[in-house]
């Protein structure tokens, strides 16, 4: 008899399950939000950044275009709205490599902790499934 008390003790009640998968779910929950709060802060800081720094850099490339290509078009004596289409087959050129770019570095993991623990959880689950039940 000792040793079916002991397995009936051993054996985790109702209760106690759903209590453990409650808690388990309620603190997996709580890490995707801290982690989505995380990125939607950086995320936006980085917008805001990029915003600004686009802004400056275009005022500031469009009057060095400008004189750039008056500066050509005056040295070599060719007519500046060739040299222009010339730049703009440059500028063209780069922004094409740069959405590439950006499209490639678009691809990171979004919440990658989060992502692993479900990950565990599932095998942790797995391996309760598979775990054979003591006869009584």
């Amino acid at each position: 008899m000792d040793s079916e008390a002991q397995d009936q003790a051993s054996q985790p009640s109702p209760e106690g399950i759903k209590s453990s998968i409650h808690t388990l779910v309620s603190s997996r929950i709580s890490l995707f939000c801290l982690e989505v709060k995380q990125a939607l802060r950086e995320r936006c800081r980085a917008i805001t950044f990029l915003v600004t720094a686009a802004l400056l850099g275009f005022f500031s490339w469009a009057l060095l275009l400008a004189g750039s290509i008056a500066a050509i078009a005056i040295a070599t004596g060719w007519q500046w709205h060739l040299v222009a289409l010339c730049f703009a087959a440059l500028h063209l050129m780069a922004a094409v490599i740069l959405v590439k770019a950006a499209a490639a570095a678009a691809k990171s993991d979004f919440i990658p902790i989060t992502r692993s623990e479900f990950k565990k959880d599932c095998e942790w689950l797995e391996s309760l499934k598979n775990k054979p039940k003591s006869k009584s």
